[in-house]
This record gives structure tokens, sequence and C-alpha cells, in this order.
């Protein structure tokens, strides 16, 4: 059984960080520091990609941002965050339908060692079962996109790329700040009502 989440964490926005980022952050003379500079100048292009991040998932929603993540993040070997993700589509998914959705943890992981195409499309024949046709279309173009980006065209495949770009430039910093690491997880993986139903019901 995978264990729930302490909620040693508090559940908030990633906006929440902005007040902690910048908190003892050079100034005045102190800038004049080329290492203080870097620092702050590193700090705020990854401030920036976070409020990026946050403006996907409030159009798209954490349900179809997730579940595109942890497949973005699978392909670029982040296994850490994938998972990460994956729980959190877990968790949206049972808080919108009440109901578990038809893959597990474990299944999905399992998923993540097909070849990258096969993965996709079974993810994406799952999501139409479950009656999630637009999160198994956004899930196949994405996957298109993150191997041709040059073939996006129009607003909605501008922001897959836009995303997956993000995750790549995530995925392959490794978020440099533990702060901002931390703050690219979604807050309803810190629901301990939450995640006791989803253990509940995935025991029953």
């Amino acid at each position: 059984m995978p264990q729930s989440r302490a909620t040693s964490k508090p559940t908030r926005s990633i906006f929440g960080v902005v007040g902690d980022l910048f908190k003892g952050a050079p100034n005045g003379a102190a800038l004049a520091n080329d290492r203080g500079t870097q620092h702050l100048s590193r700090s705020s292009l990854e401030l920036d990609h976070l409020l990026q991040y946050e403006r996907i998932i409030q159009e798209w929603g954490p349900l179809k941002t997730n579940l595109v993540a942890s497949v973005v993040s699978n392909l670029n070997g982040s296994i850490g965050n994938a998972k990460s993700h994956s729980r959190a589509f877990q968790l949206h998914f049972l808080a919108e339908t009440d109901g578990v959705f038809a893959l597990d943890d474990a299944d999905i992981l399992m998923l993540f060692e097909l070849r990258p195409g096969d993965m996709v499309e079974k993810l994406a024949e799952t999501l139409i079962e479950a009656n999630l046709p637009d999160e198994a279309e956004i899930l196949r173009r994405s996957f298109e996109l993150y191997v041709y980006p040059q073939k996006a065209s129009g607003y909605v495949d501008g922001k897959a790329v836009h995303l997956i770009k993000l995750l790549n430039a995530r995925d392959g910093a490794k978020c440099a700040s533990g702060a901002l690491a931390d703050q690219y997880e979604d807050p309803i993986l810190y629901d301990p009502d939450l995640e006791s139903r989803y253990s509940a019901l995935r025991e029953a």
C-alpha cells in the first residue's frame, strides 16, 4: 500500500513561494557581489518558470496538466517527478469523479517501461474508457509535440509545447533551489483526507 504523505507541508499555490524566494535576498551594495547577483538571477528565472507553469494549470486544469507532466517527466528520465505528477493526477481524478482511475500507481509505472508510443497509446485508451476523451487527445498531441515540436500549430499546441519546455528545464536542472523544487508538487498531494479516501478505495 502506498504510504500516505505527512501534512508537514502547507497546502498552497506555487505563488506562495514568492515571499520565501526573496526573503533575505541580496539588496543594495550586496547586489554588486557577482555570486549574489548570479544566485538572484537564477532564482528569478526559476520563479518565472513556476509562474508560467501555474498559469497553464489554471488554464488546462490540474488533471490534464499533471497527466501530461507525468508522461513528459518520464520521457525526460525524471522518474521521481513522473511519480509525483502521476499521484497528483490520481487524486484529482478522485476529487472530480468520486472514483479511482482504472490504472493505479503500479500500473502506470509499468506503462512507463513500455516504448514511449505504446505507453502513451495505452494510457490514452484507458482515459477514453474513463470518459476523458479531451485528456486522451491532449496527451496524444503533447507526445507528438514532444517528439516533433516543429509541428505545433495554433494556441493549444503552443501551450503544450510551452509546458513541455518548462518541464524539460525543471527535469534537466533538477531544480537548483530546494524550495522551488517542492513548489512544483501539486498541493493536493498533501491532503490527508483525500489520500486516505484514495488508499481505502484502492484496497476495497
